[in-house]
């Protein structure tokens, strides 16, 4: 089967943003799955770290489609005067806020939502388009942070009818870190209704704890595969979107085996045997991103 991977964070990024479908990806093109992966070009991307070793780690076989972006963090480094953007979560920033950094994050919030990297949206969109075009791929997977990365998914649902999986490696509104940013009551109106049309629109969507999944699920998000934050976890998370996936070529709905050898690091293979069901809130995936790189302090 072919499976498309959109997501912003790719290697050279660093981080724990890139490790889980850079790590996925290597053993699910083992199995035989025929992976096209959207990205940014390295050079045009703002990632808050680097790990050039990572790029060892893409499997070969693996086609990786770059793309420029349309991002603004020029101007946001001008107004604050730093070289380069925060982590999430603001965790290498200062206690004291300065006023410039209080103004950048409020433009931050409310001028550039989801997120300050839905400048890259219009050019992932163009380059996954031309790829359902040119090789038929008809599944795909968007991976957030950045949270503008699930708007792509949701357009080429519309446009083409794919089978669109949405995976959160953290939340989104209900990240602890959102009010920093001084949404107004326009503005967490207008979020969080995009935010609850991916929910409600996406075919699968990938939580990281089974707290995070019944919050989706309560906003509308109705196929949620949930699971631990452990490889094994991440793996299984995997088996049973492919496995739906696959059921879906086959049009068939059924139990399903699908291997992924050598997942976890300490263990040889994991071997999921999933029962694949509309209502299925299974084991799955997920890292917690607890440090990862963000658009003006957020992904």
């Amino acid at each position: 089967m072919k499976l498309g991977i959109i997501t912003y964070y790719w290697p050279p990024a660093g981080g724990p943003g890139v490790q889980r479908w850079l790590k996925l990806s290597k053993y699910l093109a083992r199995e035989g799955v025929q992976l096209y992966v959207v990205t940014v070009y390295a050079e045009k991307a703002t990632y808050p770290l680097r790990d050039e070793g990572l790029l060892q780690d893409v499997a070969s076989g693996i086609q990786v489609f770059r793309t420029g972006t349309s991002e603004k963090f020029g101007a946001y480094k001008k107004v604050t005067g730093k070289k380069s953007v925060p982590f999430s979560g603001f965790s290498g920033e200062d206690a004291k806020v300065s006023f410039i950094q209080k103004f950048a994050r409020f433009i931050r919030g409310n001028f550039f939502v989801p997120d300050a990297r839905k400048g890259w949206n219009s050019h992932a969109f163009k380059a996954a388009a031309e790829i359902i075009k040119t090789h038929e791929v008809r599944h795909w997977i968007t991976t957030s942070p950045p949270h503008s990365t699930q708007l792509v998914g949701l357009k080429l649902k519309e446009r083409f009818g794919v089978h669109w999986t949405a995976d959160f490696r953290d939340p989104w509104t209900d990240i602890y870190y959102y009010r920093k940013f001084y949404p107004t009551a326009l503005t967490r109106w207008y979020e969080r209704a995009l935010e609850r049309k991916v929910f409600a629109t996406c075919d699968e969507l990938i939580s990281v704890s089974p707290s995070w999944s019944g919050l989706y699920e309560q906003k509308g998000g109705l196929n949620t595969v949930v699971g631990s934050t452990t490889d094994a976890g991440v793996a299984l998370a995997v088996s049973v979107t492919i496995g739906r996936l696959a059921m879906s070529e086959a049009g068939r709905a059924s139990v399903v085996k699908f291997r992924l050898a050598d997942c976890n690091t300490t263990s040889p293979a994991v071997l999921a045997d999933v029962t694949a069901r509309d209502s299925c809130s299974t084991a799955a995936s997920s890292e917690s991103d607890a440090v990862e790189g963000g658009g003006l302090g957020r992904p």
